[in-house]
C-alpha cells in the first residue's frame, strides 16, 4: 500500500520510528551539553578546593585550562552532532511530506524569535569555559609566591593561553542553519 508521498506503509513506519529515536538522541545530546558546562564548573571548584588545602601549590591552577579545553571539545562534538541530526530530521520530514519542527524552523515560521537564541547559546558556553580558564590563571597569578616564575610555570602559561584561544575558536557560533 503506497502513501501520498510515494513511500510504502513500511517505509513510512521506519522513517517515523527513526525520527522519534533521533529526536530522543538530540535531547540526550542537549542534556550532555548542559552537563559538560556543569562538569567544567565542578572541576574548577575542585581545583579551588585543592588550593584551600595546606601546602597546596598555585601551579595546580595552571592545569585547569587544559582540562577545560578537553571538556569544551566534547561540548563542541555534541553540538555538531545535534546539527547533523537536525539536518537529517529535516530530510526525513521532507520524505514523509510533513511540516514538522525542522521544516517549520528552517522556514523561520516556528518560534521565529528562536533564531536569535543561537548566538546566545554559543555566548553562554564560551563564557562558562573561557571565564573559568582565565580565572584559573588569574588566581594563580595572585596566589603564587613572589619571586621568579618556575620553568613549569613558563611552560604552562603559553599552553594555557593556547588552550583558552582554542576553546574560544572551537565554541564560536558555527551553525548557519541554526539547528537548535
Amino acid at each position: 500500500m503506497s502513501q501520498d508521498n510515494g513511500l510504502t506503509e513500511r517505509q513510512c513506519s521506519f522513517l517515523s520510528s527513526e525520527y522519534s529515536l533521533l529526536r530522543a538522541e538530540i535531547l540526550k545530546r542537549m542534556e550532555f551539553k548542559a552537563d559538560a558546562m556543569k562538569f567544567n564548573l565542578l572541576i574548577f571548584s575542585i581545583f579551588l578546593t585543592i588550593m584551600g588545602l595546606p601546602r597546596s601549590q598555585p601551579i595546580i591552577l595552571l592545569v585547569f585550562p587544559i582540562a577545560s579545553l578537553f571538556i569544551a571539545f566534547r561540548y563542541r562534538e555534541s553540538d555538531m552532532k545535534i546539527a547533523q541530526l537536525g539536518l537529517h530530521l529535516l530530510k526525513t520530514e521532507g520524505k514523509l511530506g510533513v511540516n514538522g519542527w525542522e521544516v517549520e524552523r528552517s522556514k523561520g515560521n516556528y518560534l521565529s524569535d528562536h533564531r536569535s537564541l543561537g548566538p546566545l547559546d554559543s555566548f553562554q558556553s564560551r563564557g562558562v569555559f573561557i571565564i573559568t580558564q582565565v580565572l584559573g590563571v588569574t588566581l594563580w597569578f595572585f596566589l603564587r609566591a613572589q619571586g621568579p616564575i618556575s620553568w613549569a610555570e613558563w611552560i604552562f602559561l603559553p599552553v594555557d593561553f593556547a588552550a583558552a584561544t582554542i576553546t574560544l575558536l572551537a565554541l564560536r557560533h558555527h551553525r548557519t542553519d541554526n539547528v537548535f
